[in-house]
């Protein structure tokens, strides 16, 4: 049976119930509707003209908000992050830089990170602005020949499912919103 879907260049397709299987572009429609973001990845042998010079070749990943708020939005202890997974020619995962988290943090008065209505400041908010496109780079290792870039969403992060009770139920998983292969 065929459901529709929103990829995430946002293009409606229709993928068979089976999946789209690896490095597909495609995401369940409900989860779409969650996340009005798309990637591009590219590798650049020299950094763009006018950034700095010191930068070494490397991947470019670009997200883009295509929404009219900040994103990931809603409840504040909702999370986002870019995962990278590079592969080998033999397709070895050899690669695979920590996390870049997309989100909000808050600190009680001993500085230590707690839910937003128990906190008395705010330490991050690493959101994607309404409309922002924003590029993310790393330096890639020559070994690497493919890399899988995820955009999982939480919509409650890990530690508050955990101090609400919530760490089995589907709140607490992460969704995959977006997905996008580079092959060198």
């Amino acid at each position: 049976m065929a459901k529709p879907v929103l990829n995430t260049a946002g293009a409606v397709g229709v993928v068979e119930a089976a999946g789209a299987g690896i490095g597909a572009a495609a995401v369940d429609a409900e989860t779409a509707l969650m996340a009005p973001v798309t990637l591009a990845l590219a590798f650049e042998s020299a950094p763009p003209v006018g950034e700095s010079r010191g930068l070494p070749p490397g991947l470019v990943l670009s997200l883009s908000n295509q929404s009219g708020h900040r994103w990931p939005t809603g409840f504040p202890g909702r999370l986002a992050q870019v995962v990278l997974v590079g592969h080998d020619a033999v397709g070895a995962a050899v690669w695979a830089p920590p996390p870049t988290p997309l989100g909000r943090g808050f600190a009680d008065a001993e500085g230590q990170p707690t839910l937003a209505a128990f906190a008395v400041r705010q330490t991050h908010d690493t959101r994607l602005n309404a409309g922002e496109t924003r590029s993310l780079r790393w330096p890639l290792p020559a070994e690497v020949q493919t890399v899988e870039a995820t955009v999982k969403l939480w919509l409650v992060a890990p530690p508050a499912a955990h101090r609400l009770g919530l760490t089995d139920t589907p709140e607490a998983k992460p969704r995959v919103v977006a997905r996008e292969v580079w092959r060198r």
